[in-house]
């Protein structure tokens, strides 16, 4: 109707969830209008008093109620609502109501925390670490704590970083060593989780290999030979048709408890006689399904 410059009725009811509040939240509920032409509620926020001049719209609805989030702790907000019609006509805005979204519930425990070592060729050592991203409203960031030992104390003499990212590579990493980290969620207003860890890895030495050496003849079914990398938790024995790809051949072998890790080609089908291979040892540690060294490629023949 275009002839409708009638305003719906001021909003009333507005009201405050206060048991549904908190943690950087507020939550308002409302009556509902009863206009035939009823369109919508417009929601004003303030956090500058109850002045009509500093309230904002923060959202346009047909529900009522609706949830605020990502508030600032300390802060008193004010709130007003309006309704409106299919023609835009607008009510005055109802009374006010007003909270401050008061720190009640610390962070949960970040979930997903790995720790993964690595030491890959051409590259320096380091540690992966990663974890999946906390989901409340009023989250910070994450703190990072870093020792020697599994366990000591997450305080300024572990601390190694915050981010509010959901990965974090330590380049502060020696070959061999292993390293401990702990991560705690931390929300707007300082409350801590409980932390997740302590996890371990450490970037494994390269292993070294033994036979068949390096431009060496050897049969069609050779037995490959490498020193026992201390941490390691199984092994990939690889063999290849050039230095850089061609993967004919791959065993898993565990690791074993004596000083040199053997492993046999397999009995069918052999290498080809005459033919120039190359081979090498991926080691890998905890439960990561990705190499943590590699060995050199050495080449052999077969007679």
């Amino acid at each position: 109707n275009d002839d409708d410059f009638d305003a719906p009725a001021v909003p009333t009811g507005l009201d405050i969830v206060e048991e549904e509040s908190g943690d950087g939240e507020i939550k308002l509920i409302w009556n509902a209008n009863s206009e035939s032409d009823f369109a919508g509620y417009h929601l004003y926020r303030s956090d500058n008093g109850d002045s009509p001049s500093e309230y904002e719209q923060i959202t346009e609805t047909t529900s009522t109620e609706y949830l605020d989030i990502g508030l600032d702790y300390n802060t008193v907000y004010y709130y007003r609502i309006s309704s409106f019609d299919e023609n835009n006509n607008e009510s005055e805005m109802s009374n006010p109501d007003s909270l401050a979204p008061i720190n009640v519930r610390a962070p949960a425990k970040p979930s997903g925390f790995k720790v993964y070592g690595y030491n890959l060729p051409d590259i320096p050592p380091y540690i992966e670490l990663t974890w999946q991203a906390n989901t409340e409203s009023d989250f910070s960031h994450y703190e990072i704590y870093k020792a020697l030992t599994g366990l000591f104390p997450m305080d300024s003499t572990t601390f190694l970083a915050d981010t509010t990212l959901t990965n974090y590579t330590d380049e502060d990493v020696e070959e061999g060593v292993k390293y401990y980290y702990a991560i705690i969620a931390v929300d707007k207003g300082s409350e801590k989780s409980e932390a997740a860890g302590p996890k371990s890895d450490l970037p494994l030495p390269r292993p070294s290999l033994i036979s068949p050496e390096c431009n060496s003849t050897t049969t069609t079914r050779p037995t490959f030979e490498w020193e026992r990398v201390e941490g390691a938790t199984s092994y990939n024995v690889i063999v290849q048709t050039s230095a850089q790809s061609g993967e004919i051949w791959t065993e898993v072998v565990s690791q074993p408890s004596d000083s040199i890790v053997t492993q046999q080609f397999r009995s069918s089908p052999l290498l080809e006689s005459g033919k120039t291979y190359y081979w090498k040892v991926a080691a890998f540690s905890s439960d990561n399904e990705e190499a943590n060294s590699y060995s050199t490629i050495w080449r052999f023949s077969t007679q």
